[in-house]
């Protein structure tokens, strides 16, 4: 009998948050990571899991009937309230899956993988009683659901970027009227020099270039371009905000219409000439012109430190890394990063010179390994985390007074997000040294080295190829390398800057 894959969906009565069409985009994104193609979706649409029985679900009860005759063997869903928030209907489906080693996959990031074991039973159990009482994560789904929508390149809400139209469907296209416009604006500004923003508005005005709304089309204003400049949607970015003030940023490259480089060359070119901030706490949020961020950390409490611009004394704007926590643990941007690339040019050539290439790539493919090997061990860790929280279930089952064992079982479980979080970032290291090989590095570096004629990228990614760390003091700093003593001279191991 022929086996297949399958997605489950479900949406609840009257809910907005988390369409069937959104589950089924988690489902084929996370289809698509294991080689696996989704041969059927089963979709209960308007249904409640907690009101409803498993028989008044038709697409569950085809699902569960398909299970039985092992027409199913891997499936895809959610998260495990999407099958059931009743505890009896929990298990029972639970059962079912066990019985027939059904491999199921969630496709919510942090959602906890499915145990066949005694503890694992006793985990589920309490699971699905959290499942039952809990009040639904609204805010959270709908984030989801934004997200989803801005990555398929949909319009989520609010206005439509100047220079796009809306298709049919609702995804975002651009706007083939004006896209040469918009080409021609961000070339103008980068090439020519304006006394002020005022200047470059009436240069473009006085080109005869027009701002086209609809039907329409006007004379620019100050407010019109500064918002076309400063949005990230032209190289293909767009952010989703959350109620907590933090955005997601999600990358579309059927948006894109400018030149990544000649963008950010305006980013710099506007922040330093023509922004009307008075006192910026951040440089842009994808963290233009600052080359040390997640490099940095403060020597007295270890957090990580990133670039951000304040006024001195004189009223001039200047970048700094500075520990929000311990003030004195401070450094100028325009020093240390001069500084930082000139020891990592050093570096790297004299690590070029005294070992060669094919020294050098053996030690990058070591990074590799290295990350792999903790790849091991976290998804160990994190095993051996949920079968302590299973354990902890069956005793709190024993005793459901037990508030302190209670807490202590969420303690674990934001434990293991922490760690699955820790996984994801090694995991992205490892495809990132695989997508861009050593080789190719080393040979743009060695042939084209000239530290001022490498745009932002390209320093930054020198910089994190040879140090490891900066320790922010409240004096001195030190600067530590990615390779050991042997490859170096002793200076570079320890680095005062």
């Amino acid at each position: 009998m022929e086996m297949s894959v399958a997605a489950y969906c479900r949406k609840s009565i009257n809910s907005q948050e988390h369409s069937i069409e959104t589950q089924k985009f988690l489902a084929r994104e996370a289809a698509a990571k294991f080689n696996l193609v989704i041969d059927e979706y089963y979709i209960d649409d308007a249904i409640s899991a907690k009101k409803t029985k498993i028989d008044e679900r038709s697409s569950l009860k085809r699902l569960l009937d398909d299970i039985e005759s092992e027409k199913v063997t891997t499936l895809f869903v959610y998260k495990r309230d999407r099958l059931a928030r009743n505890v009896e209907q929990y298990m029972e489906i639970y059962e079912l899956f066990k019985r027939k080693n059904v491999n199921v996959i969630f496709t919510a990031e942090n959602e906890i993988s499915l145990q066949y074991t005694p503890a694992g039973e006793f985990f589920e159990l309490i699971m699905a009683g959290f499942n039952e009482r809990e009040v639904d994560q609204i805010h959270q789904r709908i984030r989801e659901t934004k997200n989803t929508m801005v990555k398929q390149g949909k319009l989520q809400s609010g206005r439509i970027p100047y220079g796009y139209i809306v298709d049919k469907e609702g995804y975002l296209i651009p706007d083939k009227n004006v896209v040469n416009d918009i080409k021609f604006i961000f070339t103008e500004f980068v090439e020519q020099d304006f006394k002020n923003f005022s200047a470059f508005v009436k240069h473009i005005n006085d080109i005869g270039i027009k701002y086209k709304a609809g039907e329409k089309a006007t004379a620019w204003k100050d407010s019109n371009l500064r918002t076309l400049i400063r949005n990230p949607v032209y190289i293909g970015i767009r952010f989703v905000s959350e109620t907590d003030g933090e955005k997601y940023e999600f990358q579309n490259e059927s948006l894109k219409v400018v030149d990544e480089n000649l963008w950010k060359t305006a980013q710099r070119k506007y922040e330093l000439n023509y922004s009307r901030k008075k006192n910026v706490e951040v440089d842009d949020i994808r963290n233009i012109g600052f080359l040390l961020n997640g490099l940095v950390v403060c020597g007295k409490c270890g957090v990580q430190v990133n670039g951000k611009v304040i006024q001195d004394i004189n009223g001039q704007r200047m970048g700094i890394y500075q520990c929000n926590r311990h003030k004195k643990y401070m450094m100028e941007k325009k020093n240390i990063e001069k500084q930082v690339l000139k020891k990592a040019k050093s570096i790297f050539l004299e690590i070029a010179n005294v070992r060669g290439k094919k020294i050098i790539i053996q030690d990058f493919k070591s990074y590799e390994e290295d990350y792999m090997k903790k790849v091991k061990k976290l998804e160990e860790k994190i095993s051996t985390l949920e079968n302590e929280l299973a354990s902890m279930s069956k005793e709190w089952l024993n005793n459901k007074s037990n508030e302190k064992l209670k807490e202590k079982m969420f303690e674990k479980l934001d434990d293991i997000k922490k760690k699955k979080e820790e996984l994801s970032k090694y995991k992205y290291s490892i495809y990132f040294l695989r997508k861009y090989p050593i080789e190719e590095r080393f040979d743009y570096y060695k042939s084209n080295f000239n530290i001022e004629q490498l745009n932002v990228e390209q320093q930054i990614e020198l910089i994190k190829d040879v140090v490891d760390r900066i320790y922010l003091g409240p004096g001195t700093n030190v600067m530590l390398f990615k390779f050991p003593t042997d490859v170096v001279t002793n200076i570079y191991e320890n680095a005062i800057i």
